[in-house]
């Protein structure tokens, strides 16, 4: 392009036509401080010239690494090669952070899936045993009774904590109920858990470690009945008794998974449930 081209004037209509945007853009940039119209003295009217245009097409690109209106304002004000590499660092970097969150985002989905999925096609009323390995669990205290405001408030705390979060899997409520309280039938739960892929960075009052050995599985639920209160604490009666009557011994507390509940449905007295307690013969 030849040096004389550069004094071309362009009104803000042909400007904004050239740059494939509309006048409005043009003059959000000019109140940024980011491009700069020339003003006529006799008529006040705006020009635009060949350099501006380059200046735009900066603009632009910066927008497209996804640089913030006031990042793009530094590189504006210094144009150099230096501010725009290290703009692109700054990019690159912003760039690594949103990939990781939209994988964990992928995962989030994808276990979500699986675990709901998964949780339908578990028999009911069946007993099983498994070996388990050893599982870690962030810990929140809870009272057992749904009708305290402060227990509402300790299942919304559990549920929104960024510890529990880093975990991918969907948030199924985990209640633990002491195995004290489970052999003298008093059926209240003491702590929440979410299950962790490492203790690491856990403060020790949260953490909970499932010990490693044989457990009893037991799932209870009729592709969700509704049921009150004193029909799931019957389903704690029930485990018990047939550890009782199949000669196990309860040796630990007792995992309660609420795989479908009100996290998922509108009904608070709807459930599918499962029991585990390791024990031994």
């Amino acid at each position: 392009m030849k040096s004389t081209e550069f004094g071309h004037r362009f009104s803000v209509k042909e400007f904004a036509d050239a740059c494939g945007v509309n006048r409005g853009t043009l003059y959000h940039y000019e109140k940024e401080g980011l491009i700069t119209p020339k003003v006529e003295e006799e008529n006040h009217y705006r020009y635009y010239s060949s350099r501006d245009f380059y200046l735009f097409q900066y603009i632009a690109h910066l927008r497209r690494i996804g640089l913030s209106i006031h990042e793009i304002k530094k590189c504006v004000d210094n144009r150099s090669v230096p501010q725009y590499l290290k703009a692109l660092d700054y990019s690159q970097q912003r760039c690594v952070e949103q990939i990781a969150q939209l994988q964990d985002r992928y995962n989030t989905v994808m276990t979500g899936e699986s675990t709901t999925v998964e949780s339908f096609r578990k028999p009911l009323h069946v007993p099983k045993l498994e070996i388990c390995k050893e599982e870690y669990f962030y810990a929140t205290p809870f009272n057992g009774s749904y009708s305290s405001i402060e227990t509402l408030k300790q299942i919304h705390i559990h549920m929104t904590d960024p510890v529990v979060c880093t975990s991918p899997k969907r948030p199924i409520l985990i209640f633990l109920l002491p195995k004290e309280k489970l052999m003298s039938g008093n059926y209240v739960q003491n702590l929440i858990l979410t299950q962790i892929e490492s203790p690491e960075d856990i403060p020790e009052d949260r953490l909970h470690v499932k010990p490693e050995g044989l457990y009893l599985h037991y799932c209870f639920g009729n592709d969700l009945i509704s049921a009150d209160h004193d029909s799931r604490d019957g389903c704690f009666t029930t485990f018990k008794n047939y550890a009782t009557d199949h000669n196990f011994t309860i040796t630990s507390d007792l995992y309660c998974y609420d795989l479908i509940g009100p996290f998922l449905t509108d009904h608070t007295d709807e459930f599918l449930i499962e029991f585990m307690a390791r024990v031994d013969f």
